[in-house]
């Protein structure tokens, strides 16, 4: 019981570390773009697998403008295109589906603790 406990807890410190350097990354990254990328970035937490066209109904948008944000995701990592086609494209967060694994992500910074600790001081000020 202790170890799922344990294992829980790490999985949710993680979960915490790869949001906060995702929205650091897409707000550094997107200019303009940033607003809705950081929407999506929260959406992807409860569907990580997601179509151009399900982006483009969540932010209200063109299909050419979620494409675009979606393609410049992708070009920062934290999406993968997963059906290698053109058209009807879908993207999944690897990066997130691979905390529920036993393979550790290469996308999650080796110093999981000091940033979850940064993360908690810096939403308690």
């Amino acid at each position: 019981m202790a170890t799922v406990s344990l294992e829980a807890t790490n999985t949710a410190r993680r979960i915490v570390a790869l949001r906060e350097t995702h929205r650091a990354r897409i707000t550094r990254r997107l200019g303009r773009r940033a607003a809705g990328g950081l929407e999506v970035l929260e959406h992807l937490f409860e569907t990580p697998f997601v179509t151009v066209s399900a982006i483009q109904r969540l932010l209200n948008t063109s299909f050419q403008s979620a494409n675009t944000l979606m393609s410049l995701l992708g070009e920062q990592g934290i999406v993968r295109e997963i059906t290698g086609q053109s058209r009807n494209r879908q993207f999944g967060y690897e990066a997130y589906i691979d905390l529920f694994s036993d393979a550790p992500s290469a996308e999650l910074p080796t110093n999981l603790d000091s940033q979850v600790a940064q993360a908690s001081t810096s939403t308690t000020r």
